[in-house]
This record gives structure tokens, sequence and C-alpha cells, in this order.
């Protein structure tokens, strides 16, 4: 696997700029993805029965996911030309400018939660709380069949997974020293199987960047091949070797169907490059990568938003009470209100997380000096 990472030298990625076309279906993806993990977890029952047929189920959004972070990591790294530090650093302010305020609103939900309904926030719980919000922090939440994630905010789990694989990345093809191999095996070692297993997807999206364009017929015989196989091993609900979510591999557990998804995706995502090789409107192009860029936040806030609505709504899955269409409208609200919120104050946070980091450097300069 790491010798799939070497093959992509970053001296050889000759920088392709994205025409707006192919730009707003990939926004347009990103938005679907997004949605469709939170349309999962309406499903939980919460605030009643609801199907939510027009999207995919939430653990296949992810790995569309997945791909499309590859893709995008691939595209910014061939036209940004960040070394090592610089990658790091973005990928380290990215996240972190989201997590660390999405899991302070976790924290606050959560014990909102917990007095808004206690049985309900007692149902849903997981131990060892404060650990799983550090293990957050440093992205180690899911490390060697473990799932230290919130009680209610399970989707963290992945950003484990992306952070892993954004360090891999960057280790090998952005280091120099032969020492980076022995820096990656250590990488893949820390993050134990689970993560490693998906990473072929990861890997697939940065593929579906880099390989040559092929011609216009080609390409559209591929892109409908790819759809079809999607849509039909998608909708037959196929997953191996087991269902994702469980012991032992967890969110990997079905790492054979997820390869053969992820993969169509990619393949889909390398065709579209040729078939939208045309220009739209720039507007149209600039709104929909705003829309597009609240799919992380959504992503990160929603489901403990959900649950503290589900709180007051005092449902729980599998329960025969009416429906209650008004809280849930209240919450898809509040989820887009906060969202909004999270996207506009992310460069403040940024620059709050810059001025901290120059701040601890200044401070270990002069103690280094002084002694």
């Amino acid at each position: 696997m790491l010798v799939a990472v070497q093959s992509i030298q970053p001296s050889s990625v000759q920088y392709e700029r994205l025409s707006t076309s192919f730009s707003i279906v990939i926004d347009a993806l990103r938005i679907w993805a997004s949605l469709s993990v939170l349309a999962s977890h309406i499903q939980f029952g919460w605030f009643g029965k609801y199907e939510c047929r027009l999207f995919m189920n939430g653990h296949d959004a992810v790995i569309v996911f997945f791909v499309l972070s590859g893709f995008v990591i691939a595209y910014s790294q061939a036209k940004n030309h960040r070394d090592f530090r610089s990658f790091v650093a973005a990928r380290l302010l990215r996240l972190h400018s989201t997590v660390i305020p999405a899991l302070l609103i976790t924290l606050i939900l959560s014990v909102a939660t917990s007095f808004a309904n206690p049985e309900f926030w007692g149902e849903h719980a997981r131990g060892h709380q404060a650990l799983s919000y550090f293990a957050c922090l440093l992205f180690v939440q899911d490390i060697w069949f473990r799932n230290m994630v919130p009680s209610f905010n399970g989707p963290m789990w992945s950003l484990g997974y992306e952070f892993f694989y954004y360090a891999i990345f960057a280790t090998v093809l952005l280091k120099q020293s032969w020492t980076r191999w022995v820096s990656a095996i250590a990488l893949a070692l820390m993050a134990g199987p689970g993560i490693v297993l998906l990473f072929p997807i990861w890997l697939f999206g940065v593929a579906s960047y880099r390989l040559p364009k092929i011609c216009m017929l080609a390409s559209t015989l591929i892109f409908m091949i790819s759809l079809l196989s999607y849509v039909t091993i998608a909708s037959n609900g196929f997953e191996h070797p087991s269902q994702p979510g469980t012991p032992p591999l967890l969110y990997a557990n079905a790492f054979v169907s997820d390869w053969l998804k992820g993969g169509l995706v990619a393949v889909m995502v390398y065709s579209l490059r040729t078939i939208l090789d045309f220009e739209v409107h720039a507007r149209a192009c600039q709104w929909m990568r705003r829309i597009g860029d609240l799919t992380f936040p959504i992503y990160v806030v929603h489901l403990p938003i959900l649950a503290l609505f589900g709180a007051f709504a005092k449902k729980h899955p599998g329960s025969n009470e009416a429906d209650s269409p008004g809280l849930l409208l209240v919450a898809l609200l509040a989820i887009t209100v906060v969202s909004v919120a999270l996207e506009a104050s992310r460069s403040q946070v940024n620059a709050m997380m810059l001025r901290f980091v120059d701040v601890a450097l200044n401070r270990k300069n002069v103690s280094v000096t002084s002694s």
C-alpha cells in the first residue's frame, strides 16, 4: 500500500484546473453525502418514523467522503506544492478549526440533553466521556479496535481515519529522507488494521485526480457502467464481510464491499473530469461552493442537535408515539444556523489558533534562551 502511495510523486504532478461544471457536481455530491448522513440519523426514530429514500445509507456516504477527500487533497497539493510542514499545518488547521468548536457544542448539548430527558440520555450515554473528547482532539478515537467518540457525536469516528490518511500521504510523498518509510509504517501501526483497511478507498480518490484523462466516449461508457454497478450494489445492501459498526473491525468491517463501492465512486469522479470539461456561470459555482463548505460543519454538529430535540420529543427507536415533525423542523433549522455560524467563524478560529501557536513558540524560545 505504501508503494502505491510512493508511486504518486508530487514532483511529477501537473496541476490541472477543474472546470466550473465539474466543481458544481463535486460540491453537489458532497452535499448529498452530508445530507445522507443526516437522514440516516433522522431515521433513529427520535422524532417518529421517517424514511428518506432519496439518500444513501450513512456508511456509504462516509465512503464517498473518503474518495472526495483523497481527490481534493491530490488537487490541492498539485496546485499549492506545499512542503511537509505547511501541508501538516494546513490540514490540522482545517480539522481543528471546526472540530474544536464542534466538540464544545457537543459537550454543551450533551449536558442539556441529560437535563431535558435523563432516561433518554442514560440509554445513549457512553463511558469514559472525558477521554473520548481528548481522543477526538488528537484524532486517535478509532485506533486499534477502539471507538472513543462522544455519546451524541458518533460521526467523529471518520475524522480519525482521515487524519492518519493525511499523515501517511504527507510522510511518504513530502519527506525526502529514507526514514519516511519507517515513519509511515509507524503511523500505520499506530492507526491499526481498521483505519489501514479503508486507506485504499482514500487512495482511489487520489488516483481519480492523478490519472490522465481519456476520450469522451470511453469516459461516458465507463461512467454509465460504474453508475449502474454502484446503484445495483448499494440498493441491494451489499456489505461484506460483515456489517459496519460492529466488532471487531467496527467501521471497517465491510471493507471488501467498501473497496468496491469506493472504487466505483472514484471511477465516476475520474470519468466526470472529461465529461464535464466545460464552463458554467461563475456565480452558480460560487454559490454551490458556499453550500458545499457547510457539509463539514453539518457532519460534525447535526447529531448532538438532533439528540437534544429528540430528548425533548421524548422519543425512542421503536416508539409508537405520534410523530414530532415540528421539533424535527426546528432541529433542522438549528443545524443549519449552527453550521453557517461555524463556517463563517472558521477564519477567526484559524487566526486564534495561529496566535496561540505563536505565543507558545515564543514562550518556548524565551525559556530556552534564559536557560
